[in-house]
This record gives C-alpha cells, sequence and structure tokens, in this order.
C-alpha cells in the first residue's frame, strides 16, 4: 500500500511539472522577472514592457508565442541572459511551428539597453527587430527558422550595436541592416538561408563585419550599400557577396562559390583568396582590386564591365579560362602577376591603363585585344625572348585587321607585383599552412610579429574545438586531433586577425 501511495504521488508531481506554465499578455508596468519555474511563458496577446521598466529573464525560461503575437519593448529594458547550459528560448506555441508564425521581439525605439546572451530565436517573423537608439548586445544566441533572424533599423543618431558568436542558420534572412550606424558584428555564423546578411542602401561606413563565417546560403552577403567586411569566410554558396557601393572586403576567403565569388560595384577588395568560384570577382560600375590571391575561378578571375572606373593592382591571377575580362569602362591594370591562364587578358575597350604587370604562360593568348583603336600596352613583361615571340602572344590587329595594334615595346622586365604593407592590409598574409588539405597534423608558420598570438581553430558551425598560444614568427606543429571536415584557423594578435581555411581529410 506504501508503495502504491508512493506511486500516486510521484505521477501527480510529474503531472503537475508538465501541466506548468504561465500565460501572459498586456502591459508590464514595473520590473517583473520571468522565473524558470513558473517556464514555459505563453504569450497569448501583445506583451509591452513600458518606458523605464526592466523585464528580466532567467536561464532556462522558454518563452511561446501564439500565432502572429509579439513582445514590444517601449522604451524599457530587457535583459535575457542565459548561460551556456541553460540558454533562453523564444518560439512559437503551435505544435505545428512554421517560419514566421509569430511576430517576435521588437525593440522600438527610444533610449533603452537590451542584452541577449544564450538564447534561440525560433519561427518569428523577425526574431528580433530593434529600432534603436541606444545600446543592444546579442552574443552566444542562435537564429533558426525565422523569416528574418535579426534586424536592425537604425536612425541618424549614434547607436550601439554588438553582435558576437552568434549563428544564424535556415532563416530567409539572417541579418538584415537598415538605415545604420555603428554596428558591429564579430565571430557568427551564417548557413543555410537565402540571405545570409542583407541591407538596403542607406547603410554607412562605421557597419563593420568582422571573423564571419558565410556558408551554403543563396546569397552569402547581399549588400547594396557601404559596409566593411574583414576577415570573413565565404564559401559555399550560390553567390559569395554581391554589393552595390563603396565597401571594403578585406583579408576574406571567397571560395567555392557555385556563381560569382563577389559581385561589386565601386567597392574595394584587398588582399582576399578568391579561388574556386565560377567567376572571381565581377566588377559592376568600377572598383578597386588591390593585392589579391585570385586563382581557379572557371570563367574568369577578373570581370570587368559597365563603364565603371576600375583599379586593378598587385594581384596574382592565375588559372583561369580568363584571368581579366575587361568589356568597357575605364581601367587601371598595373603590377598584377597574370599567368596560366588560358587567356591573360580579353581587352574590349582602349580608355584604360595596362602597365608594368607580368603577363606570362597563357595558353592562348597573353592579351586579347578586341577594339578598333590602337592601344598602348607598354612596359609590360611577356616572358618572351623577342619581339616575334611577344607578337605572337599578343591577338591584335596583326591576327585580324579589324581590330587595333598594340604597342607592347619598350618591355620592361623589371615589374612585380606592388607590395602592401600597411597592417591593416598585410592582415591575412599573417600566416600559412601545410599541407592543406591535412590528414591529422598540419604546421603553421607565422609571419605576423614577435609577440605572442592566439590560435584559434573553428569548425564548420562555429564552435572553436581548440585554442593555442603562439609565441613569435616560426613553424608550429598542431596535433589537434581533429575530424575530417573543413575548419577556419584564425591567428590573431594586437595588430592583425587573419583566417585561412583548413580541410581535414
Amino acid at each position: 500500500m506504501k508503495h502504491f501511495l508512493t506511486i500516486i504521488i510521484l505521477v501527480t508531481l510529474v503531472s503537475l511539472t508538465a501541466d506548468a506554465q504561465t500565460n501572459v499578455s498586456g502591459g508590464i508596468f514595473s520590473n517583473t522577472t520571468w522565473m524558470l519555474a513558473n517556464s514555459p511563458y505563453i504569450v497569448t496577446d501583445t506583451i509591452v514592457v513600458f518606458p523605464g521598466v526592466t523585464l528580466t529573464i532567467e536561464p532556462g525560461v522558454v518563452v511561446k508565442f501564439d500565432d502572429h503575437m509579439q513582445m514590444e519593448i517601449r522604451q524599457g529594458q530587457l535583459l535575457a541572459i542565459g548561460n551556456a547550459t541553460d540558454s533562453i528560448t523564444f518560439t512559437s506555441n503551435s505544435l505545428t511551428p512554421t517560419q514566421g508564425i509569430y511576430c517576435g521581439i521588437i525593440l522600438n525605439g527610444g533610449t533603452f539597453n537590451a542584452i541577449f546572451t544564450y538564447c534561440n530565436f525560433r519561427y518569428a517573423i523577425y526574431g528580433i527587430s530593434a529600432n534603436i537608439s541606444d545600446t543592444l548586445i546579442v552574443n552566444n544566441s542562435i537564429f533558426n527558422q525565422n523569416s528574418t533572424g535579426l534586424q536592425f533599423i537604425g536612425s541618424s543618431i549614434a547607436e550601439l550595436a554588438l553582435v558576437d558568436s552568434c549563428n544564424f542558420t535556415n532563416n530567409s534572412i539572417g541579418l538584415k541592416l537598415q538605415y545604420l550606424h555603428s554596428r558591429s558584428i564579430n565571430h557568427c555564423h551564417f548557413s543555410h538561408n537565402t540571405y545570409g546578411m542583407t541591407g538596403d542602401a542607406h547603410n554607412n561606413s562605421l557597419n563593420l563585419l568582422r571573423n564571419c563565417v558565410f556558408d551554403f546560403n543563396n546569397f552569402g552577403i547581399y549588400q547594396p550599400a557601404y559596409i566593411t567586411v574583414d576577415s570573413c569566410t565565404i564559401l559555399h554558396n550560390h553567390t559569395g557577396i554581391v554589393s552595390g557601393s563603396a565597401g571594403v572586403f578585406k583579408n576574406c576567403i571567397v571560395d567555392s562559390n557555385s556563381v560569382y565569388g563577389i559581385w561589386t560595384s565601386s567597392d574595394s577588395v584587398i588582399n582576399c583568396s578568391i579561388k574556386y568560384n565560377l567567376k572571381g570577382i565581377v566588377c559592376y560600375g568600377g572598383g578597386k582590386i588591390i593585392g589579391n590571391d585570385i586563382e581557379y575561378n572557371t570563367l574568369a578571375n577578373i570581370a570587368q564591365f559597365n563603364n565603371g572606373n576600375t583599379v586593378i593592382t598587385g594581384n596574382t591571377i592565375k588559372y583561369s579560362n580568363v584571368g581579366i575580362d575587361t568589356i568597357s569602362g575605364n581601367y587601371t591594370i598595373t603590377n598584377n602577376v597574370i599567368e596560366n591562364n588560358a587567356i591573360g587578358i580579353n581587352l574590349f575597350g582602349s580608355t584604360g591603363v595596362l602597365s608594368c604587370n607580368r603577363i606570362c604562360n597563357n595558353t592562348s593568348y597573353d592579351l586579347n585585344y578586341r577594339d578598333v583603336g590602337n592601344f598602348d600596352a607598354s612596359h609590360n613583361f611577356w616572358c618572351t625572348p623577342d619581339s616575334a615571340s611577344t607578337e605572337a602572344v599578343i591577338f591584335d590587329a596583326h591576327d585580324n585587321i579589324n581590330y587595333g595594334i598594340v604597342n607592347f615595346m619598350p618591355i620592361d622586365s623589371a615589374c612585380s607585383p606592388v607590395i602592401l604593407t600597411s597592417k591593416e592590409e598585410i592582415a591575412y598574409l599573417a600566416f600559412a599552412i601545410f599541407p592543406n588539405p591535412a590528414h591529422n597534423t598540419f604546421v603553421i608558420k607565422t609571419v605576423s610579429s614577435s609577440e605572442t598570438s592566439l590560435l584559434q581553430i573553428i569548425n564548420s558551425i562555429g564552435e572553436t574545438v581548440h585554442t593555442e598560444k603562439l609565441f613569435g614568427s616560426r613553424e608550429y606543429f598542431i596535433d589537434a586531433n581533429l575530424a575530417r571536415g573543413i575548419y577556419f584557423v584564425r591567428v590573431s594578435d594586437r595588430e592583425t586577425n587573419a583566417v585561412r581555411m583548413l580541410v581535414v581529410e
């Protein structure tokens, strides 16, 4: 009988625990805490946190929204601070949730603070939509199956938004930036979204993405206005980057995207590795392409067209069908190594400068000139022993009288690529990995400085799986016991922060 009563009591307690929930709706007018003991909290109608009021959510709490419902923080404060073992979840209350089934969390203007740490956001129209003029901090959080994971709508005054170590997966849009000023997005992973990150034409130069990974998205970054992207890895997307005006992409790996690595208008692409895309860089309307390693892009390493002013200098451009494909517009092509392509340069316009490049060993032609005017290609180096041999690697009027004549004399054997030396621009060159692909072990050679630097190895879902300190500029034998897969190796010190992709077979 005693055992039977014990069983009844245990079943009753389990039943009560399973059914425990707190329905919430309406206004929050005084400081309030949502406690784990009363979780889950079911949002049955719109919630508003009023000005000057703080809502605190304890670690482990689950907040479920009925269809179409939202939480608005109206110049108040929201503190949702979970931890690595006890996160906070915002999700749908539906038994069959779908993307965008409820509205989400709206931070609605005015001076307030909002902190989200170790939070999960699922199935919302907006995981968070921040229309802010003060401080928003989001870190170690996951945005999954939302229409838009995180949206910033700023204003003309200074704002601060810090997003760090977050994962954006399977959203229509992972991160959306609008009317922005002073955003910092660091160490985030954008994967399997339609758009990893997108924005509008009102963004400005203080928006910064650093050390982020964009992989397996339809578009990794779709950004029609100014943004700075530093030390990011963009790979295995349909298109890596589409950018509409004067942004900066530096120290990035842009690798194995199905169509374009970077489609850019008036942007600067500096010290990036751009490989194994269908086309490496497409310059629509101009841009600056400086100090990049651009190789193995199937159709063209660089394609430039539509009357832009394009500067291409100090790059290594190899192993493509066409090294540089210039259709129209003004261009300056100087101090590049253009080798081992089928065609080194397709030149369809005579209004540019081609000088002091090493253009050698391209299998069909080093220069394929297809304009009616004569063109000055003097002071380049063609790796040929005499003028007759040089003429043989240049297609011009001597091959087809419908085109102009290329003047390639004098030949300048002293030309070599520009070596960029600013600390900001040499970050990508801070270390090397070999062999790559590797098996269980590999070697890192650092060349950044003599001071202590930090080595981090990050797996394809954004988890840091190995960390160690490096002391000085030398070779290091690394045995991190890595499983097969793709990893991102970061070496950082006070001056540089560089990332390389590592393949473990």
